[in-house]
């Protein structure tokens, strides 16, 4: 299982809670400084947790609603269910 360190989590969550967002909604969303928050986002984005468009939107993949749904992230339990459910075929 892959193991996300708190730090990260809580920007994840926001940047569920936010998205589509961008970099500063984030920062003013997380009690962290400024730089300690641009690291891990982009930490995040090299080990594929979250994604940013042409605009600078960031949003999550599904590697990180799945890592938030098993820490108790309830938006992104459901939006696996509907996703798993839309993909079942009869």
């Amino acid at each position: 299982m892959c193991k996300v360190e708190d730090a990260y989590l809580e920007v994840l969550r926001k940047v569920v809670e936010l998205e589509p967002t961008n970099f500063y909604r984030v920062y003013k969303a997380v009690n962290a400084p400024l730089a300690t928050v641009w690291r891990r986002i982009q930490r995040l984005k090299q080990d594929a947790f979250v994604t940013e468009d042409k605009y600078g939107a960031l949003m999550t993949t599904d590697k990180a609603k799945i890592i938030l749904a098993v820490n108790g992230d309830v938006k992104s339990a459901i939006y696996l269910e509907k996703r798993l459910a839309s993909s079942e075929t009869i």
